[in-house]
């Protein structure tokens, strides 16, 4: 969520809904979207992978790939 806020780039919206069938976090959705640059489409195959950052500021690399 604080990675969307930071470069979301305008409104970030956070919608939570249940699944159907599903108790408890299981069955539960989190959708979180914003009106930022985007990501670009040759990074899209390596955002959740351990350790991989878009860019060379700061941060571990963990946050998509933890998500």
């Amino acid at each position: 969520l604080e990675n969307a806020v930071r470069h979301g780039g305008g409104t970030v919206t956070i919608d939570i809904a249940p699944t159907a069938g599903g108790e408890g976090p299981e069955g539960t959705v989190i959708t979180v979207s914003d009106e930022g640059q985007g990501i670009p489409e040759e990074s899209m195959n390596r955002v959740f992978t351990r350790f991989w950052r878009g860019s060379k500021r700061g941060g571990t690399g963990l946050g998509l790939y933890i998500v």
